[in-house]
């Protein structure tokens, strides 16, 4: 029989040892007629417990929804006046201004396009009027924080260009402007007319310009002349230069501060009318005699990079008075044959390609007649394309200068990791010797070559020991290894340089960012 049991975990239990409690909890035997009104009642007596209980489950899960509401309640009133007590509300808004400035995006212009393809109002500085009523009015008072603008027009998938309402609101809170904006013949060709006309509108303000141009753009860039007063830095590259306009680009020449350019030919030479005799910085790939000619006139100038890829003809012309330029201190050359003609008493840093048996052969001797003749002190020489081993000893025979000796090897040069090897076991002996007693910096940057080898590292590693531990000596000061390709051997070389950190700086990298440092160790603007 079944006898009540109060306890709500059980409301009904059969006497133990009982029929019921063998029917239910021992066998599985149907039970007699005489069970199944007991049993029913039993069962109804629990669904109206069960229903009991129901309810109060219910009202408990009421009671629990309103406290966990009441909580979520405290909570944000908790944050609310902790964000009131945060030291933040407390800043002067100068000094919140001055943290505004370091939210902003540190892009190397290499990577600018790409990060830029797709707008993001999440980024600095429209994040930072989304915050608080505090932070909109210093942001947006903030001229400086809205000086840089890029415009990314792409016909990739997903892109999306700055939109022209917020690209309005962003040009009138500056005050001056360094813009970049990339065009694209292959989309949207009206916005992009309509994103560039709305800039043109404040041209006056320009400091600084990377333009990526198309036609439509070269036109309406000419439209510009005599309306850049301040424009002080450009750089110029055409999506297609193939679809260039031959009558090339004009309004520069009246740019009255303009003092560094930039311009950037794949396939061909595009005309530029430029204000020479004030450049002190410029960068142009062009036929030798354009560059000549800039070169006469261009009289304050501190940087050149000159190459003539494409243009170039095999028959240079005969050297009757070497140019000179007093205030030149950093040169690329794309050709050793353009040291000839060239006169560089200030020439401290000189980039030099290196690409043929030739330019091994004449590569030091034409070098060294260009330091003789300008009666100049090199200090840092950058070997680019294909450096060899005979090439690096001769120079360091002949040039007793020399502090700071860069490698740069090309991703579509000849040599591969052999070569390299080759190298770092002609510089060991050469960095104890008398010869390279200046020396004071040695850098690596390899492109598009095979993964370490243990092999590599440890010969690297052999040859920095020997030189940092050389007490005879200048001190070897820093040391940095750049490859494009990460390997195995990453670590091996890392724990190398690791050991040394306490008599020797290093730089250790890897990825495809090196390629903004390809730009900047050749002068490229």
């Amino acid at each position: 029989m079944f006898v009540p049991n109060h306890d709500a975990r059980s409301f009904w239990e059969p006497v133990p040892g009982s029929r019921h409690d063998q029917l239910i909890n021992l066998n599985n035997y149907p039970p007699n007629a005489e069970d199944v009104p007991v049993l029913s009642l039993a069962a109804a007596e629990l669904d109206h417990h069960l229903a009991l209980l129901e309810q109060q489950i219910a009202s408990l899960e009421s009671q629990l929804e309103q406290l966990w509401q009441e909580k979520d309640n405290m909570l944000s009133k908790r944050s609310q006046i902790r964000g009131v007590l945060s030291p933040l509300r407390r800043l002067p808004p100068e000094l919140l201004a001055e943290i505004f400035q370091w939210t902003l995006p540190l892009v190397a212009r290499a990577r600018e396009q790409r990060r830029n393809r797709v707008f993001n109002l999440h980024a600095s500085p429209w994040l930072l009027i989304h915050v608080c009523s505090l932070w909109r009015t210093v942001a947006s008072s903030l001229p400086s924080l809205w000086s840089r603008v890029v415009v990314v027009f792409s016909n990739e998938p997903g892109s999306r260009p700055y939109p022209l309402p917020l690209l309005h609101t962003h040009l009138e809170r500056a005050h001056e402007l360094f813009v970049s904006f990339y065009g694209s013949e292959n989309t949207l060709i009206d916005q992009q007319v309509d994103a560039f006309a709305c800039l043109s509108a404040r041209a006056s303000t320009w400091r600084e310009l990377t333009l990526s141009l198309t036609p439509t753009l070269q036109l309406m860039f000419n439209n510009l002349a005599g309306r850049l007063p301040d424009l002080r830095k450009v750089s110029l590259q055409w999506e297609d230069d193939e679809l260039s306009d031959d009558d090339g680009i004009h309004c520069l020449r009246t740019a009255p501060n303009l003092v560094q350019v930039a311009v950037s030919n794949i396939n061909h030479f595009v005309p530029v009318d430029l204000p020479t005799g004030q450049l002190t910085r410029y960068s142009l790939d062009a036929a030798w005699d354009v560059h000549w000619g800039i070169l006469n006139l261009a009289t304050n100038l501190t940087t050149a990079y000159i190459n003539i890829d494409f243009d170039f003809e095999e028959e240079w012309p005969p050297v009757v008075e070497p140019v000179s330029l007093i205030h030149l201190r950093q040169l690329h050359a794309s050709h050793l044959q353009i040291l000839d003609y060239l006169n560089l008493p200030a020439l401290e840093e000189a980039a030099i390609r290196i690409d043929s048996f030739e330019d091994e052969e004449h590569f030091v001797p034409n070098l060294m007649n260009l330091a003789r003749r300008s009666f100049c002190e090199l200090k840092s020489v950058r070997l680019i394309g294909t450096p060899t081993a005979p090439v690096i000893e001769q120079l360091f025979r002949e040039c007793a200068t020399i502090e700071d000796l860069r490698l740069m090897f090309a991703g579509d040069a000849t040599n591969d990791w052999k070569d390299v090897k080759k190298i770092m076991t002609v510089l060991t002996p050469l960095l104890s010797s008398t010869n390279s007693q200046t020396l004071k910096t040695l850098r690596f940057l390899i492109l598009g070559k095979n993964r370490l080898n243990p092999a590599d590292v440890d010969v690297f590693l052999s040859m920095a020991k020997l030189r940092v531990r050389n007490a005879e000596y200048a001190a070897f000061e820093y040391l940095e290894w750049l490859v494009e390709r990460p390997g195995r051997s990453s670590d091996l070389m890392y724990q190398g340089l690791e050991a040394l950190k306490d008599d020797l700086s290093y730089h250790f990298s890897e990825g495809a960012q090196l390629q903004d440092l390809w730009r900047e160790w050749r002068f490229r603007s």
